[in-house]
């Protein structure tokens, strides 16, 4: 398909017949033809109320029909969708709406009492209901439990009641979508991407896959990565609403993930390694239902091969011709950049780049290393972000001789003589907890500002299995610990970021280890915890 149009439009062709179903929510199923009349209606709303071109647009939502339309209705427009964590704190949020020059939000309408504080006059919060795309007694029974609705919050059903000419001119190139990311070297950023880069990114990883596959109209994809996710947004949506159809569910749970796969013959599943190693777990994962899997994609982190095997030894008992098929990549471009594909997948790799993607090991002066060996990873890629929010700084990207332009990727990983690539490690800091970023250097600076608090490392280590923080501090030597402070660093931790944030335990050090260089060895830590997990 034509790679140079919006994201509205390349959806909009690759569904030519509207009478199909396009997405599935629960009990309710919606076509092609009410998708894009909805798409329509709130793209003319959104007109009307003064969205321009290229201004930013808030989608603070968990997978619900909502999140969608609004995404593709925003598009549609020549604005920007600013795609946003459905539970980041009140504060955290404030800062990207500040940030981004955000005045329209379209919020989930359980969240709205929680973040009203931080909402002025100027903008204008659309509350999204799950209810509002449910049917029978289901609708019933969640309209019960949700909260009613505040003075002034506008529904979004009542924005879908006019239609009209929307006459607006802008490049597939243009700003699209902001994408809240630990940028190249750990530190948030605000990435921002073209509709061009996610329509290249579709038709590329369709490319790849095809090679020995073939994609159907009837075949759908359960949406269980987030829209805020790169992954989630180009792949679990785009890329299925472009080929064949969505099963959405508002939030991970491996029970309720299985009873969808059950219940729809779900033909597609891309998530990240916990996902897995949840459903791994569960009783009900083991079942006639699996055969109809074609395709599992995993990504975002490694993938212990315990879950791979586990999870492929379940799939062929039950006849399925899937596995999971590991890959690369990054939010700066558009998620995917390699991927391991049937016939061809290398086991220990995330396979070869897509299409039209080229990567290059370097050292740290920028010289090509030669296969096998390690460097960081640079990436050229026609998904390449346009940069990042607000920021002159061009280091991130390298130029070549040609001038052409490389994402500098700051990950180690290396390109053996068959083109395949392995994935060792970041080097910039930032943690990963069920498909959430965690920045360790935001945290530390919120708790060094307590009086108490004189130094703060934050790693990655696990409980019970589970990703989770852990936080070394030094207090002041006038202070000593107690649970009042602990209390307090927990506190301000939940109010700036977000729970997965909270670290499950933190130690007191009468001296933090330092490199030679003197600053915090964060990486002696994370040795330590990696240790203490196996």
């Amino acid at each position: 398909m034509n790679c140079e149009q919006s994201m509205y439009a390349y959806i909009k062709e690759g569904i030519p017949d509207k009478s199909k179903d396009k997405i599935i929510f629960y009990n309710n199923r919606i076509s092609g033809a009410e998708l894009f009349e909805q798409i329509d209606a709130l793209a003319f709303y959104l007109v009307k109320i003064g969205v321009k071109k290229g201004e930013a647009v808030g989608v603070c939502l968990p997978n619900i029909p909502q999140a969608a339309i609004a995404l593709y209705a925003i598009n549609r427009i020549g604005a920007i969708a600013n795609v946003i964590h459905p539970r980041i704190s009140a504060n955290a949020l404030a800062r990207i709406l500040a940030e981004t020059k955000t005045r329209v939000l379209f919020l989930f309408d359980r969240s709205v009492a929680e973040y009203e504080k931080i909402f002025s006059s100027e903008i204008t919060v659309i509350s999204c209901a799950a209810s509002e795309y449910l049917k029978g007694l289901k609708k019933t029974v969640a309209a019960l439990l949700e909260p009613h609705s505040e003075t002034g919050i506008i529904s979004f059903f009542s924005t879908l009641t006019e239609q009209g000419e929307i006459d607006r001119e802008f490049s597939p190139f243009d700003d699209a979508v902001y994408l809240h990311s630990g940028g190249t070297t750990g530190e948030p950023k605000t990435v921002v991407l073209s509709s061009y880069a996610f329509n290249m990114l579709v038709e590329n990883v369709i490319s790849r896959t095809t090679l020995h596959h073939t994609y159907r109209i009837d075949d759908s994809m359960l949406m269980v990565l987030p829209l805020f996710h790169g992954f989630g947004l180009g792949i679990c949506l785009h890329l299925a609403l472009s080929n064949f159809k969505v099963v959405m569910m508002p939030r991970f749970k491996a029970k309720d993930a299985i009873q969808l796969m059950k219940k729809h013959k779900i033909n597609y599943l891309a998530g990240i390694p916990i996902m897995f190693e949840k459903l791994l777990k569960e009783e009900a994962f083991d079942g006639k239902y699996l055969s109809a899997l074609k395709y599992v994609f995993c990504g975002a982190d490694r993938l212990n091969a315990d879950t791979k095997a586990g999870f492929d030894a379940v799939l062929k008992k039950n006849n399925s011709e899937a596995e999971i098929y590991e890959g690369y990549g990054l939010s700066e471009v558009a998620s995917v950049t390699t991927v391991n594909v049937k016939g061809e997948a290398k086991t220990g790799t995330q396979g070869k780049p897509l299409d039209g993607t080229y990567l290059k090991i370097v050292d740290g002066n920028m010289k090509e290393l030669a296969a096998c060996d390690y460097g960081e990873v640079l990436i050229k890629s026609p998904s390449i972000m346009n940069g990042y929010l607000h920021s002159d700084d061009k280091s991130h990207f390298y130029f070549d001789d040609k001038n052409e332009k490389w994402l500098r990727t700051g990950d180690i990983g290396c390109v053996d003589t068959e083109g395949y690539f392995t994935f060792k490690g970041r080097q910039k800091r930032i943690i990963k907890i069920a498909g959430v970023n965690i920045f360790p250097t935001e945290i530390e600076d919120a708790v060094r500002k307590l009086r108490e608090i004189d130094e703060a490392c934050v790693v990655r280590c696990r409980s019970g299995g589970k990703p989770c923080t852990k936080l070394i501090i030094k207090m002041n030597k006038s202070y000593k610990y107690s649970s009042l402070i602990e209390y307090r660093i927990k506190s301000i931790i939940a109010e700036e970021f977000i729970k997965y944030a909270v670290p499950k335990e933190i130690i007191v050090a009468d001296n933090l280890h330092k490199t030679l260089l003197g600053k915090v060895d964060y990486k002696k830590y994370e040795e330590e915890a990696d240790g203490e997990a196996q």
